[in-house]
């Protein structure tokens, strides 16, 4: 003999999938009129597995007097008003939270002449007020709202995990509204105020209400408004799971669904393995949460100079090098505000009483080989503004094509193998740079900088690919410069 499991039943404000498989072809004018909706509704046609929710559905035409909860229910004249009585009358009696569920912006988007798409709600529960409101665009994912219960809250993560995974989906900025009234019989129109309070579930960056709870002043209506999901599957699991078990426990226990659960009834075992697992779940929360802020705080400290190095250019892009030596530990002076004036190069470097220029460039393109020219002109000629200051040699830093990504960027600032090959100063990328200052690793930001192959020496200036003068030893330039700007074409 099989015992039949109990089961809730839930009122669902539509005709039954049965109905609209008969008549979905007759016209929307009779299926407006007779079936309250112009379309067949997405619940009637998905394929939800009642028994395992243990649930019933209880379609407009049906007994719903027992139901614990309503899914779209209507308080509106031939489109459910008997339906929805019974249920509000049912929970009355038995002294039950009325639990309610509707989504927005599906059939009952309207345009709005002045102000775009909107939505709106009537409530069933309160015959003069709604809620709703203009279709809004969210750059970021909206914010679960503080103080929330844990059924609200998991609700409230539920579908800000769902709109995250389907872009397609909107938002609407939701709010509570009254209604004007005008009288039959002619004189003036009256407002009328909202009852009940719409408390928000999410939020947007600036405190726009897209999902919320609405509860009658008396808190016997708990009518939860969501933004519009392809599938009803996650909220009728979070119903069965969460919500009923939270605000109407006496139907849990009505029907003797997961007695295991009552604490009253658990055994030594299960309270002790419950209160771990609360116990990680809280260490898990707080632990989440001070990495979300440790995180949050990165990015922000971050963010200014990773923007400057990678794509800034001119005074932007020299003052995010300089701060990226220095917290090499580097000393470092802005030649410019050095000499009172422009036309040498960008940066100058002290370190243990020795001096290094350092020449910062950006490009749109590919770097010029011009640039490698003019940095040896500026050694060249910085005898004639600081000759009290012996500086030792010059390095190039150059950020090329800084209006593609930068991972879509060329790795090599010059590839001609004659020219690269003729180097006689250190050439660096912002990117070694910006990895290098990434990683923290200050050592190889020195080295990037100084050079450890090129002679902390006064070398003796010559334009690119000049030949040494006979007995000379080339500069050191294989290895190292070899490795940073590529093999060549």
């Amino acid at each position: 003999m099989t015992i039949k499991e109990p089961r809730w039943d839930i009122s669902i404000g539509y005709r039954s999938p049965t109905w609209w498989t008969e008549n979905e072809q007759r016209g929307e004018h009779f299926l407006k009129t007779t079936g309250g909706d112009s379309t067949r509704p997405s619940l009637t046609s998905e394929a939800i597995n009642w028994d395992e929710l243990g649930m019933t559905p209880r379609w407009l035409g049906e007994d719903t007097s027992e139901c614990v909860a309503a899914i779209e229910p209507r308080n509106i004249w031939g489109q459910g008003p008997r339906e929805w009585g019974r249920f509000l009358a049912g929970t009355q009696a038995r002294n039950e939270t009325a639990l309610v569920i509707s989504m927005v912006g599906g059939a009952d988007e309207r345009t709005n002449v002045f102000g775009g798409p909107t939505v709106s709600i009537n409530l069933p529960a309160a015959t003069y007020s709604s809620v709703g409101g203009p279709r809004i665009e969210l750059a970021s994912t909206p914010k679960v709202a503080d103080g929330l219960s844990p059924a609200d809250r998991d609700l409230a993560r539920r579908v800000s995990n769902i709109r995250q995974r389907d872009s397609s989906t909107r938002w609407w900025s939701l709010h509570l509204s009254g209604a004007y009234i005008e009288p039959g019989g002619g004189g003036p129109g009256a407002q009328v105020a909202p009852v009940g309070t719409f408390t928000p579930l999410l939020t947007s960056a600036v405190g726009e209400v897209v999902a919320g709870v609405w509860v009658s002043d008396d808190g016997a209506v708990r009518h939860y408004i969501i933004p519009w999901l392809l599938s009803w599957k996650t909220v009728l699991e979070w119903l069965s799971r969460n919500a009923i078990p939270e605000y109407v426990p006496s139907a849990k226990r009505r029907i003797h669904a997961r007695i295991g659960e009552e604490p009253q009834l658990q055994t030594h075992r299960e309270q002790t393995a419950l209160s771990e697992l609360a116990q990680l779940e809280e260490e898990y929360a707080a632990r989440k949460a001070r990495l979300v802020r440790e995180v949050a705080d990165a990015h922000a400290e971050a963010d200014p100079l990773r923007h400057d190095l990678l794509f800034g250019s001119s005074d932007t892009l020299k003052n995010a090098v300089r701060k990226v030596l220095e917290e090499a530990g580097l000393s470092v002076q802005d030649v410019d505000t050095l000499l009172g004036r422009t036309g040498n190069a960008d940066l100058l470097i002290e370190v243990d009483g020795r001096w290094w220029l350092v020449e910062v460039k950006s490009a749109s393109g590919r770097a010029s080989e011009d640039l490698v020219a003019d940095a040896l002109r500026h050694l060249s000629t910085w005898p004639q503004f600081r000759p009290d200051i012996a500086v030792e040699g010059i390095t190039l830093i150059v950020s090329p094509q800084i209006k593609l990504h930068p991972l879509d960027r060329h790795p090599a600032i010059y590839t001609r193998r004659e020219f690269v090959e003729s180097l006689t100063i250190p050439v660096v990328s912002i990117m070694e740079l910006f990895n290098a200052w990434r990683a923290r690793d200050f050592d190889e930001i020195s080295t990037l900088v100084l050079g450890s192959s090129v002679p902390m020496a006064v070398p003796t200036v010559k334009p690119p690919g000049t030949a040494p003068a006979k007995g000379a030893s080339a500069p050191a330039k294989r290895g190292r410069l070899r490795r940073y700007f590529g093999r060549g074409d």
